[in-house]
């Protein structure tokens, strides 16, 4: 399982071998201790394990929260901006990467529910003809496996190549999608293994909007899923006021960063968000709350694909941490970490975001653990 946990570790980065200092990781939850009998206390818990990062100055601006049994306990650490006097909390907006990929897989599962489309309907299907998906052996990519990572689509889309490094996915557009695939071949047969691919989501949530006739990712989004569960502050496109709001993301040594836009593949991690619409986000998936998309919910959270240890869901990674079922994802961008875990049977959820691309994901590991 480690080996297994190590590898995921490289398969999740965003931004890959085009800029280590743009990288999103995607980490499994480490193994844990058997729960304490008494539970720690939240908000104890919390200063004492997400303070040191803002005063060791690995992250200038962090906001952790935990949801237990209905009770929500959200702390704030360092500044939004530097030197100012407006603390962090849980309305401050990150750029929350790649727990995007979760908001889509929540897409197609509620387009499954409502009969659109199919898990094992092909990609191909939902696009243009002109733009041939690359086969294998006959085997074409289905929206399962785009949304488990098990598509043989590369990590990264080969064409990439940016004119700045500063934000990398903006010209990414159908031209160079198209020129793409006139190119591709896959390594081996869809479905065969799981590989963490950004392009495949990417993939997945542009032929959502396609298939919908939608005007774009963020629009489709929002009327299916965001506006749904009440996420006011989870978006793309800021309203001045939540940009105001929006904490400036640094790089590994504490530089300001410019925010990243991901035009057609924004539904691989263009979203941006709060540690309070997390917990939101968080009980719903977890069946903690009601919701209007539970049935959606259910889909993306129980095991779809599973090879040796690892276990993925539709958009959701799973571990069994100190007995207790956890479902996670985590991410980051150019300037931002962020992670999110939930624990069904224990009531819990807990999310992390922080201004800085200094992992957190120990962090929300040890929250993890000592709320179980």
């Amino acid at each position: 399982m480690r080996r297994i946990l190590a590898a995921l570790t490289l398969a999740g980065s965003l931004a890959g071998c085009l800029a280590a200092q743009a990288a999103v990781t995607e980490s499994a939850p480490a193994p844990a201790t058997a729960p304490s009998s008494r539970p720690a206390d939240p908000a104890t818990v919390l200063e004492r394990l997400a303070a040191p990062l803002a005063t060791a100055g690995r992250s200038p601006c962090l906001v952790a929260g935990v949801v237990r049994d209905g009770h929500r306990t959200i702390r704030g650490f360092g500044r939004v901006r530097a030197g100012a006097d407006a603390a962090p909390d849980g309305r401050t907006v990150f750029e929350i990467g790649s727990i995007t990929k979760t908001f889509t897989a929540l897409l197609l599962a509620d387009m499954v529910e409502r009969g659109e489309v199919r898990l094992e309907q092909t990609l191909q299907s939902l696009l243009p003809a002109e733009l041939r998906v690359p086969e294998r052996n006959g085997k074409a990519i289905t929206l399962a496996q785009l949304a488990t990572h098990t598509s043989a689509l590369p990590r990264l889309p080969w064409n990439l190549a940016p004119r700045t490094m500063r934000n990398p996915y903006a010209e990414y557009d159908a031209p160079k999608l198209q020129e793409l695939f006139a190119i591709l071949e896959l390594g081996r047969d869809p479905g065969a293994r799981y590989e963490y691919s950004n392009l495949g989501y990417g993939l997945l949530g542009h032929a959502l909007v396609l298939h919908a006739e939608a005007a774009d990712y963020e629009a489709l989004l929002r009327k299916r899923v965001l506006d749904p569960l009440g996420l006011a502050d989870t978006r793309i496109t800021l309203a001045p006021e939540q940009a105001a709001r929006l904490a400036p993301g640094h790089d590994e040594k504490g530089n300001i960063v410019a925010n990243w836009t991901f035009g057609l593949i924004a539904g691989a991690g263009a979203l941006r968000g709060t540690v309070a619409d997390l917990l939101d986000y968080g009980e719903q998936a977890g069946g903690l709350r009601e919701s209007p998309l539970a049935a959606a919910f259910r889909r993306c959270t129980k095991v779809t694909f599973q090879q040796r240890e690892l276990r993925v869901g539709l958009g959701w990674h799973l571990a069994r941490i100190g007995g207790v079922e956890v479902v996670w994802h985590n991410g980051g961008t150019g300037g931002y970490r962020s992670h999110l875990a939930v624990a069904p049977e224990r009531g819990l959820v807990v999310a992390v975001l922080s201004a800085s691309v200094h992992q957190v994901d120990e962090l929300a590991q040890q929250i993890l653990r000592e709320m179980l």
